[in-house]
């Protein structure tokens, strides 16, 4: 009998085994990550004006270009009131540009507002959040009952407070600036972000609780941290969230003080708010926390958890959205600088420039609009997740799960709608009663208002459910563009590069862009 020498044998064997069980695991868990950033996708809409179909690779490619050059598919995809789709990384999203179809989705309860920002800045992660069932309640209660009712009606009562504290923001700001040719240097869009924070904090939190360093700091730099988290969780597969979620918050460290500080003084508030009674009286106007735990007082659902998700909710938009659609108006006043002029001698014809006067003039608001217009911070708007599935009267069929948006940019830039649309033309919306000019286009008639809200100017949203907070947004806008132009004279450090950066649909101004600036002499 042959003996073999068994032991090399087993050596390789045990060898080889090792490695093709190494490659079966790392194969194995290369299909789980590709599967977790494949998502499981809804139906696809049908019945569409302009039909389109992906297979799942194509979808998978399409929603990362979307979030590239989603501004610019979104433009190239358009179709003037018809109805048409792109994929996103998570579901697609029908655009509706006909009349018919935004009247009939505007205010349909089957589409949900709140569980379209919770899928896009995947909220569900964190320790406080809202569940479906929970969206129209939150929209009836707080985003347009505080908003609305509240803060707006308010608004001539707040102006001289808004008014003084940003001259005095911006002006100590500005003058801490080293001078060089009689220039000084800004990073301007950091520097809106910081006085308009300044300014809107005191009227959000109330001042003592603004004036406590730790909870001020906290609040200011969540916004940001909360954003980017949203976007970076979305293209990670869903075993690792924790760990991105603790690694991009520094484990959640900002909105832990916020909650920190938040908790006992709203479970005071709603304590004795619940010991009040109901009186046809109304309260003054203390700050919108406040006014918020007035508006939901006797009522279970409102623990104070949930108030806190709720104005954490509304300080995300309030901090981020308006210092950028001013960093666009900036911008714009840079590439047209014929408009300084006109829009000084509008504002120096008023001695004093009270709330109902900014509100109504009309040079500054048509050209705030065409800012708007021609490169508004998003270019969809009444973004909304159908939470049932929905077939339109005149034909789309939009599966639950999918996104239904206004292309808000696409219509502004319709040639039907607006003659010559790619120029800017900050005068458009100017009438013959409001200044004595006439507009070439008799449609702009009665259009002149920021806050205007139409199918012609859907940037604002459409119907009941339109953003309750543009009225607080545009005279904070107004306030700042009118003390930028009557004290100072300012241009681009650098004008032939570019301002801003695209990410989805969004218009984003760039934080390293520089402005020169200086006090205009005799002022």
């Amino acid at each position: 009998m042959i003996a073999y020498a068994w032991a090399p044998f087993d050596n390789v064997f045990f060898g080889c085994g090792i490695l093709f069980g190494g490659i079966a695991v790392f194969l194995l868990l290369l299909t789980a990550w590709f599967n977790s950033i494949l998502p499981s996708f809804p139906e696809p809409p049908s019945g569409l004006d302009v039909p389109t179909s992906f297979s799942p690779i194509s979808r998978w490619v399409w929603g990362k270009k979307w979030l590239l050059q989603g501004r610019n598919l979104l433009i190239k995809a358009h179709a003037p009131r018809q109805s048409y789709m792109l994929p996103t990384p998570k579901n697609y999203c029908v655009f509706i540009s006909n009349e018919q179809n935004i009247k009939e989705f505007a205010s349909n309860p089957d589409f949900s507002l709140n569980q379209a920002y919770d899928d896009l800045f995947s909220y569900k992660h964190n320790k406080l959040y809202h569940d479906q069932q929970e969206s129209a309640l939150i929209n009836q209660q707080y985003y347009f009952r505080v908003l609305r009712e509240g803060l707006t009606t308010k608004l001539a009562g707040l102006y001289p407070y808004m008014y003084e504290t940003l001259v005095k923001e911006m002006d100590g700001h500005i003058s801490r600036k080293s001078e060089v040719n009689g220039w000084k240097s800004i990073h301007y869009y950091p520097f809106l972000e910081y006085v308009t924070v300044s300014m809107i904090g005191p009227i959000f939190w109330g001042q003592p609780l603004w004036d406590v360093p730790e909870f001020q700091d906290a609040a200011r730099r969540f916004p940001a941290q909360y954003f980017k988290f949203g976007e970076i969780v979305q293209h990670v597969p869903k075993i690792t969230i924790p760990l991105v979620k603790y690694a991009v918050t520094g484990g959640n460290k900002y909105r832990n003080v916020l909650i920190k500080h938040l908790l006992p003084i709203i479970r005071k508030q709603l304590s004795e708010e619940a010991k009040q009674e109901k009186t046809g009286d109304e309260s003054p106007f203390c700050d919108i926390m406040q006014d918020a735990i007035r508006m939901v007082r006797g009522k279970a659902y409102w623990t104070p958890e949930r108030v806190i998700l709720l104005l954490e909710s509304l300080w995300r938009a309030g901090g981020h959205s308006v210092p950028m659609t001013i960093a666009h108006i900036v911008n714009s006043l840079c590439e047209h600088p014929e408009y300084f002029e006109p829009l000084r001698e509008e504002l120096q014809q008023h001695q004093d420039m009270d709330f109902k006067t900014l509100e109504s003039l009309p040079l500054a608001n048509s050209f705030m609009k065409e800012v708007i217009r021609t490169r508004p911070l998003d270019s969809a708007s009444t973004r909304r997740k159908a939470m049932k599935t929905h077939t339109f009267q005149n034909g789309p069929h939009v599966p639950a799960g999918n996104i239904v948006c206004i292309p808000s940019l696409s219509i502004m830039n319709d040639a039907s709608i607006y003659p010559n649309p790619q120029v800017f033309d900050g005068f458009r919306f100017v009438t013959a009663n409001d200044a004595g000019m006439v507009n070439e286009s008799p449609d702009m008639k009665g259009m002149s208002k920021v806050t205007d809200v139409n199918l012609k100017f859907p940037f604002w949203g459409y119907g009941k459910e339109a953003c309750p907070g543009r009225f607080f947004a545009s005279i904070e806008m107004k306030i700042v563009m009118a003390i930028l132009v009557s004290r100072y004279d300012f241009k681009l450090a650098k004008p032939e590069t570019p301002t801003s950066w695209s990410w989805r649909t969004i218009a984003v101004p760039r934080r390293d862009s520089v402005l020169l600036i200086r006090e205009r002499s005799g002022e």
